[in-house]
């Protein structure tokens, strides 16, 4: 790598950890700023950084084929660091973020989800799906839980440093609650709730995608389920058994609730629950005509 572009990520990654972004959010940024510096060396680009260069950039992985959301992060890595470490001027006339794509997330039924359950390969696998299932927490936030994290009085966990670095609380159904001391129990993790290979270390996210995709071929689902996939099915689930809306937003720390919001349009049974209160009422009319 060439010394200029490890001071750039260098400098990036300094200013990210002194503005206190999640590992996950530096992550994401200084590999938008890495691809951004590769296509400069790539295509020979030895001139000073500026915005054409970032254009050019975003277009080049509009042509590859590059899904909106990858995108979106480049921008807005990118973005932050002309304007907030290099002080170099980003405006939209020239640089426009891309559209948001409206795909729908892939959803599965509450017996596909307990299938995936039953055909995991290790009891921490079983337990670790059933937790995201069961509080719609991201696949980040549940490989960082430790044990001291669980109330178990008040029947909550806490979720440290989600997305946007806040912390906050999720229910735990009381079933859940005897399922992880079970497993704490058999499996005794140290440091994090869900150990890797090694004790002590927390288990990686890619060790548990592996599961999850090993877990769903031999449920013989079809369908493309991520760790992601019961975030959603948390969502709608809920809303088809009447769960009120704000109380699902809190749970999976979602900042506005029309991002909530959205996943009635995926409800199957949400709009046929709704009673009108004219169905509640017992009005009396009079009966025949009244001069």
């Amino acid at each position: 790598m060439p010394k200029l572009t490890k001071q750039h990520l260098q400098d990036y990654k300094e200013y990210l950890r002194i503005q206190n972004y999640s590992q996950s959010t530096v992550k994401s940024y200084l590999l938008g700023l890495r691809q951004f510096l590769e296509f400069r060396e790539s295509n020979s680009i030895s001139s000073k950084i500026n915005q054409e260069q970032a254009r050019q950039f975003i277009l080049f992985k509009y042509d590859q084929g590059v899904k909106w959301q990858s995108i979106n992060n480049v921008y807005s890595a990118l973005r932050k660091y002309f304007l907030e470490v290099l002080h170099i001027e980003w405006t939209t006339k020239h640089i426009k973020r891309p559209r948001m794509e409206h795909t729908l997330p892939v959803l599965i039924d509450k017996e596909e989800v307990q299938m995936i359950i039953e055909n995991c390969t290790m009891y921490k696998y079983q337990v670790f799906i059933t937790l995201l299932y069961s509080t719609g927490i991201r696949l980040s936030e549940a490989l960082q839980i430790r044990f001291d994290h669980i109330d178990r009085k008040s029947k909550r966990l806490l979720v440290k440093r989600g997305k946007g670095a806040r912390d906050r609380y999720v229910n735990l159904q009381p079933r859940v609650i005897l399922l992880l001391i079970d497993y704490y129990k058999r499996e005794q993790p140290r440091n994090y709730l869900f150990n890797g290979m090694i004790k002590g270390k927390k288990l990686a996210a890619t060790s548990a995608q592996k599961a999850i995709k090993n877990a769903v071929l031999a449920a013989k689902i079809l369908k493309k389920v991520s760790s992601h996939t019961f975030r959603h099915c948390f969502a709608t689930h809920h809303l088809e058994q009447g769960t009120n809306i704000v109380y699902i937003q809190n749970q999976m720390g979602h900042k506005n609730l029309k991002t909530t919001a959205r996943y009635i349009r995926l409800s199957k049974t949400y709009h046929r629950k709704i009673v009108h209160p004219i169905e509640t009422m017992q009005i009396k009319y009079m009966k025949g005509r009244r001069q």
